[in-house]
């Protein structure tokens, strides 16, 4: 059997529909299959062309993890854990 490759990750967190609990949410998901290294500040900002909708909060979290993209998504339930897209740059 092979054996997992830990990997770093940096994953992009946002939400303008109550952003503390969806946020801090979000980091207790990840714990589940991460281990958090560091994690940045948070910003607001304005949504783009949309005035009527409330400001978003935007950080940013580095993370370990040997989870491949999909499970770190779906976790091995394949339900959906994080409503997150993920990018491999």
């Amino acid at each position: 059997m092979a054996q997992s490759k830990t990997v770093q990750a940096w994953i992009a967190l946002g939400s303008n529909i109550d952003p503390r609990r969806n946020i801090e949410e979000a980091l207790d998901r990840l714990k589940r299959f991460c281990t958090l290294k560091a994690l940045s500040d948070f910003y607001r900002s304005q949504p783009f062309n949309r005035p009527d909708q409330p400001d978003f909060i935007n950080g940013v979290v580095r993370l370990e993890t040997d989870c491949p993209p999909f499970e770190l998504k779906y976790g091995s339930s394949g339900f959906c854990v994080l409503d997150v897209s993920i990018r491999r740059v």
